[in-house]
């Protein structure tokens, strides 16, 4: 099958945390009555890493132009080396497997599972992803190999076809096996709910030790995890849990949540912690940890986790002992034992000595005895100072001084709730006594505490009053104040350790005030902020809402402006502000429907006109409409756009305002809104032709010009046009037997474009042996325009030796190669002759790119040929073809493509098509749509959909993947509520790219009224700017934790689900900038927003060197002492950056430029305009010039810029022609490296303060290589070796020659050693090493005869093959000569030679050849001439029948032939024991075992007896119908025949075998049973097809027989069967068939009528009814508002298609016909007056045909006098008589009331006839004609 490449697939597993912690809660006092209050937190995490996995490729091509392959099927399977199968499972929970499979994708085929089809003229492409199990690597360093190939069942007609593809070959890598150990101390620290000071959290670490014990490395390892989450918490304890910073290995990490730990090589571990804190103290009572899988990538069945289990750490520690790391390691408790699990995977039990060992203090130092352990020991005891005092160091009896983290104070709660407090050691083989010594705790300084004070929201008015409560942990009492002050108000401390502020605000003092609040101790200080709101008292509730608004609307002031009361989706505020009903619900508006233009439609103005129809609000509202325009179908470049535009009256229009480029197809979008919900996108697309333009240039292929042929009928070929209209185009090919090209013998019109870059067209009529014709192609596109290619030639020769086409041999064709150089390797020609071959390269199919190499003529190799190319370009398709030539002829060209691919790059991120940002969906299951992804490596992408219920995408409602880029939502969504989704797409590799933006949509369908689904906090700083992604915290009203956050979107807003929170008040903190910003509370149920503002100026900051400003430089953000503030920006083209930050703080600047940093001066930022900071780093331009000497330039070199310390800087340049190479540098020391062939090469420090100049010299020479033959006597040049440079250390430098005729190849090298290496049959010789002298390689030769011999005489014309003494093929192949020999030159060593003789190999024994002198070898293969006889029991030769050859263990041999008329097949036979093997009517036939030479022929005698068959069906045997013969399994044998006359058959088959016949009558197939052939009798076989007699009566509904119709015979399939009747008189038909169902159709009226289906298995009687009605047709005159009937003209019956049906009818006196008709539709034509007229179309019901008439009145005159009683007749305008006359009346006219048509009018009066002109009627109008009879 295709390719089964391997690739990294990044699995992840799920990993769940639970925790259960304890605290214990005083109720009422501090000292008595406590509760017990649990809590249970969760912390989810992603393990990921990168694994082998395989995609297995198959692709079918359906060649055939007209039929389908259909009920595909494709069976995988898999097997070891040895062939024995191999189990493997879409089941990700089947144990037994050693693989996971899984279809992965699909492309021109539906199903493989018996289903599918493929259509004529289409490749189907199908890839599996394949997943090894841990077990299927059997732990072989080298890996595992395993083949996988697959069985292709297809239909063709009714046919069945089975193909088996060849198995490709995997080797499974060996694969880690990982267990996870997590670790949790039990006591954390916190605030202490038993004293009245306010504890400071005290960090505490989660950790994790993963240790690899598989045999493979673990590849990209990384654990991402969420912020702990609080799952159970039934006594409402006030807490938060936070992680706030991690570290891999011992090293912090950059993301406090993921850590990244590489990868981890077998048998060794790597070790993560999580730093976290508690805001309460407590303990952990249990910790456990689960995992799930992936199964969409194997689940179980491909599991690389072994176990995660769970530990409480008692510390952590280090091992001190030798050889060990310096990484933590985790002293843990696991139940009573102790267990140190270091870092490095040793686990070792620890002795607990703590109840043999004393402490004895004397002052601040202490003896600590305990017993002597080898190995780990702990011990733990009381604290002598009650934690009063810290352990300062330890000091062994042996001198050895404790690490730091070996020796540790901590406490556990009593029962009286005061703290037990407690030392602790931990040390390895010790002799047991210490000396411990303290020092005084409350010598460090500590700042006061101020205790938490929630934000205050008042009225104005009204009095506000804080208390302000701090403590000092030094014992001092801190003074309090309080700033800014609001006007009005007054601080006062009270020198107790509290303060009160109050204030009662006045009417227009409603805002927001930021007031600090200080408690100092002198030394240090400690501040909170709090944020004061007053609010209006005309918005008492401060919701931005008028109360009188909310009292009108909803009655009371409840509500708090961030609910939606009637659940519509614009939230009460949004009403208010839009002006909307609150309490009604409204709607978004309607997809818009593009009128213009149309989808794929070509348009001829740069700047279009787009149109819509405007879409439809339930609501009224006026809608405006958003309108984009991008260049690509990925939707990521944007041309144009426009935000609002106004809805016009019915439809809306839009003009382009940019001027979009000619010849290119360009994609729009449109979306309604109503000003606050938002459509679905609309999508089309256009194409920009202004006018028509040329198909482009295209070219000949082949034949090429002045170029022979030898066929009268060649193929020509042209490279294909591209048409800048993108129109379609056709080709004509034209061939002319003279050079002026007026002389056309044959030509080849309307030719489509072919595939794959070329287009040919086959001669087809024969051209003239030994003649030259001219030939060219035209090309036209759909308008007629048209270009023609140059004029080759071409002679034919039927006699000439043209090479066939080579066949490419590698690189596969469209496979993935990873060096940007590789050779282009072709099979050589089959025919004979020596060849030259022709190669192209190019990156366009048509080969006519700027990109395009050519090869020139390359010389035939042995059996391959190939050209080298070098610098292609990564993730570019590459199309290659080649030609061969002879001097006689070249052949037609072959063409392949590849694709460099050197690493396999994620693909890019998709762009959303619907629902767009913000849109309002009217489903609940609703479908997703992305515009497709693009790779890099073109790979087919999946795409992977999340959709989550928060815009923090934690909670996840629904997932998938979607081998498209559309997925429907599989289960309904929850009703009016928003939902944040993302997609990322993956390519084939399983390499993921980043995230889409997240966007969101409303779903609104029906359901009942509910409080909004989420809580908004809006972020809003002073200056506008938008301040997304910003942490924001939720806090009870007292100011602890939820431990619920969200971070702010794009603008500014943090959404919260209000199913996280319960009944009460809130407010939420923003972390900016190292400060704290609060919200207002706010009370849930009831107001469900917040809002935090931020006072902000601008800060410019200018970086600046010697040269000048400097763009794209960092700069960073630092707290006045130092702390990087997590912002960064890159200087502009100024130099400058600019930063929006808090007005109030101290702040300073750091510009990071090539390895130095350069900071400013501390910054105050103050209100009231720009603040503006210059950073100067002083140095200039350092230009180094490289060359091998003065004036003799190195270009192209790397060259890279370094610190003074040798830290590479990030900036390196190649030398240019002149050898220069320059860098912009700030003041300091660099040098420089330039890398040359693999050494590195220092330039000396230069110190640069201004523009600095320096020359860098490294010297060359030329190096000459020879190869020698080791015969001193005579030198044997040997060329065309490739030969390749060295390190010494044996590292490959990647320069290698080609030895020329004189053995020699040369080398430009700097001095430094090398050394040479020679490749030649698999051999290597090696130089001695040099510097700048000339070295030699030694390959000494050898002359080898090699003589083949078959029955003891020569064997000409046989491949002699040579092998290494390891049995590789050395690629020297050559064929005996008549005397059996072959003479072959080789290097001198140990070979074995191959000859192989008719399917046989016969081998040498390893053979040493000696140089200098002649070694003879010889290889016997023995045999004869075997014939085998295949003859009937009787002796009948049997002629046509296969026979195949095994060996005595019947493993076939790969010899076949078929048998002679005489029955006889002859094999020319090596010695030994065969067996032959008879294929024979679906039954095989053995001989006996023959021994060769012995014996030399055998006969196989197969028995036979007669089968008669018979087939009858219920009226009696059935002449003349075929029997097929079939296998017992069903397969058709080959062989039919007809009935004869009594409906037998009979067929002569094998005894012994089993047979089936299927008898096929009227379309169906009847079945014999299964029969086995009996010998020494004629064997009878019956097929009994039943049946009977099926009548059907056709009948009006009125019970009237329906004679003469003509009635049908079909099958169930609608397959006419080829028999019909006529009904009789009675209506009635007969038709005598086998049983079977069937449908007969009758045919009356140009209409069809059906039966049901009819089962016949004996007579049937049934009836068809046809339904008729009266149908009464009208014919009636109108003129002037009057109707009148038209009696006695003729009315015909049409179909709606206009054929007339048979029928007519004349009109009575009341103009009626009466039809009598089925029920269906008809027209009727009147025929009046020479004229037809027609109804519309009508169904069966009664229809009138009015005519519109006008009065004619003929006045007849002589000479001005009137005529009376002279005769006027009618005429058409073709001069026909109407038969209707008049006579004048004695005024002289005669009047005709006529139809709305033309007339001629003839007059006869005294035997004279006078002629009217043509005169035209006119409906409802009376017309006068005056005609004078003299004039």
């Amino acid at each position: 099958m295709g390719k089964a490449y391997f690739f990294d697939r990044r699995i992840a597993l799920y990993f769940t945390l639970l925790l259960g912690w304890v605290a214990m809660n005083p109720a009422v006092s501090f000292a008595v009555d406590s509760v017990c209050a649990r809590v249970k937190i969760e912390i989810k995490q992603e393990l990921t890493l990168e694994r082998q996995a395989f995609d297995a490729h198959l692709r079918v091509n359906n060649g055939l132009s007209h039929i389908a392959l259909e009920d595909t099927r494709v069976d995988v399977f898999f097997t070891d080396a040895a062939g024995n199968p191999v189990s493997a499972s879409s089941d990700p929970n089947d144990g037994s497997a050693l693989f996971y499979i899984r279809l992965d994708s699909l492309e021109n085929i539906d199903d493989v599972n018996g289903n599918g089809t493929i259509l004529p003229s289409t490749t189907a492409d199908i890839h599996w992803l394949i997943i090894p199990s841990p077990g299927s690597s059997n732990g072989l360093e080298s890996g595992t190999l395993y083949y996988v190939g697959a069985r292709f069942t297809y239909l063709i007609g009714a046919q069945e076809k089975v193909t088996e593809v060849t198995p490709d070959y995997i080797f499974v890598k060996p694969m880690p096996q990982i267990s996870l150990d997590y670790f949790l101390p039990i006591e954390v620290y916190g605030d202490d709910a038993f004293t009245p000071e306010i504890e400071p959290p005290v960090p505490f670490s989660m950790g994790v030790r993963i240790n690899n014990t598989g045999h493979g490395v673990t590849k990209n390892l990384k654990i991402d995890s969420a912020q702990p989450k609080i799952v159970e918490n039934e006594q409402g304890l006030l807490i938060g849990f936070s992680i706030e910073g991690s570290e891999v290995n011992g090293k912090t990490t950059t993301d406090s949540l993921l850590v990244d730990f590489g990868d981890i090589d077998p048998d060794n571990a790597a070790t993560a912690r999580w730093n976290m804190s508690c805001t309460l103290s407590g303990k952990f009572m249990e910790f456990s940890a689960g995992f799930s899988h992936s199964d969409e990538l194997g689940g179980e069945l491909t599991s690389l986790i072994a176990d995660a289990r769970t530990h409480f750490l008692v510390h952590d520690v280090l091992v001190d002992l030798p050889g060990r790391d310096t990484i933590l390691d985790f002293l843990a408790k696991d139940g009573d034992i102790f267990r140190i699990y270091e870092s490095d995977a040793v686990d070792t039990e620890v002795t607990n000595q703590s109840g043999t060992s004393t402490l004895q203090m004397n002052g601040s130092t202490g003896a600590l005895t305990a017993s002597p352990t080898n190995g780990f020991m702990y011990v733990q005891l009381d604290d002598p100072f009650g934690g009063e005092k810290d352990i300062k160091d330890v000091i062994r009896s042996d001198g050895k001084i404790f690490k730091t983290h070996n020796a540790w104070m901590s406490k556990i709660r009593n029962e009286d709730h005061s703290w037990r407090h407690l030392i602790n050691l931990f040390d390895v083989d010790t002799p047991g006594a210490y000396t411990i010594k303290f020092a005084e705790a409350d010598d460090i300084p500590l700042p006061p505490v101020l205790q938490f004070i929630e934000n205050r929201i008042g009225l104005e008015g009204l009095p506000v009053s804080i208390l302000v409560e701090a403590d000092d942990p030094n014992g001092s009492i801190p003074v309090l104040s309080a700033t800014p002050l609001p006007a009005g108000a007054n601080f006062t401390d009270q020198g107790t350790g509290s303060g009160i502020f109050n204030w009662t605000p006045a009417l227009g003092q409603a805002g927001s005030y930021e007031i600090t609040f200080k408690a100092s101790d002198g030394l240090l200080a400690h501040t909170r902020r709090v944020v004061l709101t007053i609010n209006s008292i005309h918005d008492s509730d401060g919701d931005g809402m008028l109360d009188a608004w909310e009292m009108q609307y909803f009655g009371s002031l409840d509500r708090d402006g961030t609910g939606d009361f009637d659940q519509d989706g614009i939230s009460d505020l949004e009403e208010f502000l839009y002006g909307s009903d609150p309490i009604i619900e409204e709607h978004a508006p309607s997809t818009p429907v593009i009128i213009s233009p149309q989808a794929d439609a070509q348009v001829n103005l740069m700047q279009p006109e787009l149109v819509i129809e405007n879409s439809i609000d339930e609501d009224g509202d006026v809608l405006t409409y958003e309108f984009e325009v991008f260049a690509d179908p990925a939707l990521t470049i944007r041309v144009a756009a426009e935000v609002e535009v106004t809805q016009g009256v019915t439809t809306t229009s839009w003009n382009i305002p940019e001027t979009l480029d000619d010849n290119r197809r360009y994609h729009w979008r449109v979306r309604a809104t109503d000003g606050y919900s938002f459509s679905l996108w609309t999508y089309g697309t256009f194409f920009v032709n202004t006018i028509n333009n040329t198909p482009g240039p295209f070219y000949i292929s082949s034949p090429g010009d002045d170029t022979v042929v030898d066929t009268r009928t060649p193929v020509l070929e042209v490279t294909n046009t591209v048409d800048p209209d993108e129109d379609e185009v056709t080709y004509t090919f034209e061939v002319y037997d003279d050079n002026t090209l007026s002389n056309p013998v044959v030509s080849g019109t309307d030719i489509p474009q072919g595939p794959y870059g070329s287009t040919s067209w086959m001669v087809d009529s024969a051209l003239a042996d030994n003649t030259w014709y001219f030939w060219r192609a035209v090309v036209t596109d759909d308008h007629g325009a048209s270009t023609l290619t140059a004029v080759g030639s071409f002679l034919v020769n039927i006699d000439a030796l043209v090479p066939e086409a080579p066949q490419p041999a590698s690189p596969a064709t469209n496979s993935d190669v990873s060096t940007r150089q590789l050779d282009l390797v072709v099979t050589n020609s089959a025919n004979a002759g020596n060849h030259s071959y022709y190669f192209e390269l190019d990156k366009a199919e048509t080969f006519d790119s700027p990109a395009k190499l050519t090869s020139g003529e390359v010389i035939e190799g042995t059996d391959t040929t190939a050209w080298h190319v070098s610098g292609l370009d990564d993730n570019t398709w590459y199309f290659w073809r080649v030609k061969a030539g002879n001097g006689s002829g070249e052949s037609g060209w072959t063409q392949r493509a590849f694709f460099v691919n050197t690493a396999n790059d994620a693909p890019f991120s998709p762009t959303l098509k619907n629902p767009g940002r913000q849109a309002w969906l009217g489903t609940l299951t609703p479908a997703l749509d992305l515009s497709p992804g693009i790779d890099p490596e073109a790979d087919n992408l999946s795409y992977r959909f999340e959709i989550y219920a928060d815009e923090d995408l934690t909670t996840l409602v629904e997932h998938g993947v979607s081998a498209s880029a559309q997925w429907r939502v599989p289960s309904e969504l929850t009703d009016k509520t928003r939902y944040f989704w993302r997609a990322q797409a993956e390519d084939v590799h399983g390499l993921t790219g980043n995230w889409m933006d997240t966007a969101s949509f409303f779903v609104k369908d029906t359901g009942p009224d509910e409080p909004p689904a989420e809580i908004t906090v809006n972020v809003a700083a002073s200056l506008g700017s938008e301040l997304s992604g910003l942490k924001v915290y939720a806090f009870t009203e007292f100011g602890s934790y939820t431990g619920i956050k969200a971070v702010t979107d794009e603008t500014g807003t943090a959404l919260f689900d209000t199913k996280d929170f319960t009944d009460g008040s809130y407010k939420f903190r923003v972390d900016y900038l190292g400060y704290r910003f609060w919200s207002d509370s706010i009370l849930l149920p009831g107001t469900y927003r917040a809002e935090v503002v931020i006072h902000q100026e601008t800060v410019e900051v200018t970086v600046k060197t010697g040269i000048g400003s400097l763009q794209g430089v960092k700069v960073y953000l630092f707290s006045a002492d130092g702390v990087y503030l997590g912002l960064n920006q890159k200087t502009d083209e100024t130099g400058q950056v600019s930063f929006m930050l808090p007005t109030g703080v101290s702040l300073k600047f750091r510009a990071d430029i090539l390895g130095g940093k350069y900071w400013s001066e501390d910054t105050t930022l103050t209100a009231g305009g720009a603040t503006t900071v210059d950073l100067n780093a002083g140095g200039g331009v350092f230009q180094v010039t490289l060359q091998e000497e003065p004036g003799v330039p190195l270009a192209g070199i790397k060259v890279y810029l370094f610190s003074q310390s040798g830290r590479y800087l990030g900036l390196n340049q190649v030398s240019d022609t002149m050898g220069h190479v320059a860098f912009d540098v700030s003041e300091g020391t660099y040098t420089v490296r330039a890398d040359l062939l693999g050494y590195q090469f220092w330039s000396p420090e230069t110190h640069v303060t201004i523009d600095t100049n320096i020359d860098f010299t490294v010297a060359h020479q030329d190096v000459i290589v020879t190869l020698d033959n080791g015969t001193p006597e005579v030198f044997e040049p040997l060329a065309g070796i490739n030969v390749y440079l060295f390190k010494p250390s044996g590292s490959y430098l990647g320069k290698n020659q080609v030895t020329d005729e004189n053995g020699q190849a040369r080398f430009h090298l700097p001095r430094q050693p090398y050394q040479i290496r020679a490749d030649f049959l698999g051999q290597q010789y090696w130089s001695d090493l040099f510097t700048w002298t000339d070295p030699i390689v030694t390959i000494p030769m050898a002359d080898v005869e090699i003589t083949v011999t078959g029955g003891g005489f020569p064997a000409q014309d046989q491949a002699v093959y040579v092998f290494s003494p390891s049995g590789s093929y050395l690629g020297i192949r050559q064929t005996t000569n008549g005397d059996g020999k072959v003479f072959l030159r080789l290097p001198q060593g140990e070979y074995q030679f191959r000859a192989d003789y008719q399917g046989s190999r016969y081998w040498s024994d390893v053979e040493s050849v000696t140089a200098a002198q002649q070694n003879s070898v010889t290889i016997s293969t023995g045999g004869g001439s075997f014939a085998v006889s295949i003859l009937k029991s009787n002796g009948q030769p049997l002629a046509g029948i296969k026979c195949y050859v095994f060996n005595a263990s019947e493993a076939y041999l790969g010899l076949y032939g078929a048998t002679d008329g005489n029955g006889q097949v002859f094999f020319d036979l090596a010695d030994g024991n065969f067996k032959f093997r008879v294929d024979y009517l679906g039954s095989r036939f053995w001989s006996n075992e023959v021994s060769v030479p012995q014996v030399l022929s055998t006969n196989v005698a197969i028995e036979h007896e007669t089968v008669e068959v018979s087939v009858t069906t219920s009226a009696g045997a059935v002449k003349g119908v075929k029997i097929y013969l079939f296998s017992a399994n069903g397969t058709y044998l080959g062989r039919y025949k007809e009935t004869d006359t009594a409906g037998n058959v009979s067929f002569d088959l094998p005894v012994d075998s089993d047979y089936q016949f299927r008898a096929d009558i009227l379309g169906s197939k009847y079945w014999s049973d299964v029969l086995r052939v009996s010998s020494g009798l004629t064997n009878f076989i019956p097929i009994d097809a039943g049946g009977g007699v099926l009548q059907m009566t056709v009948q009006k509904d009125e019970d009237l027989p329906m004679p003469e119709l003509k009635v049908y015979l079909f099958n169930t399939a609608g397959t006419y069967l080829g028999r019909s009747a006529t009904t009789d008189a009675t209506g009635k038909v007969e038709f005598r068939v086998p049983e079977e169902s069937y449908m007969l159709r009758a045919d009356y009226l140009g209409y069809q009528f059906w039966s049901e289906e009819i089962l016949v298995v004996e007579n049937t009687v049934m009836e068809m009814p046809i339904p008729h009605r009266p149908v009464e047709i009208t014919a009636q005159g109108s003129f002037q508002g009057m109707s009148a009937p038209i009696e006695g003209i003729k009315v015909y019956l049409f179909s709606p298609t206009d054929t007339y049906l048979g029928q007519s009818k004349l009109t009575d006196a009341d103009g009626k016909a009466i039809f009598d008709l089925p029920q269906k539709s008809y027209k009727v034509r009147v025929d009046y007056l020479g004229y037809q007229f027609w109804s519309e179309a009508f169904q069966s019901d009664d229809t009138t045909v009015t005519i519109g008439r006008g009065l004619a009145e003929i006045h007849v005159q002589r000479s001005g006098n009137d005529v009376a009683g002279a005769k006027v007749y009618l005429f058409s305008e073709n001069g026909s008589y109407l038969g209707w006359n008049e006579i004048t009346n004695l005024t002289g006219i005669a009047e005709f009331v006529l139809p709305d048509r033309a007339f001629k009018f003839r007059i006869d009066e005294n035997g004279e006839q006078h002629w009217t002109p043509l005169i035209q009627i006119h409906a409802g109008q009376q017309s006068m004609i005056d005609f004078d009879l003299d004039h």
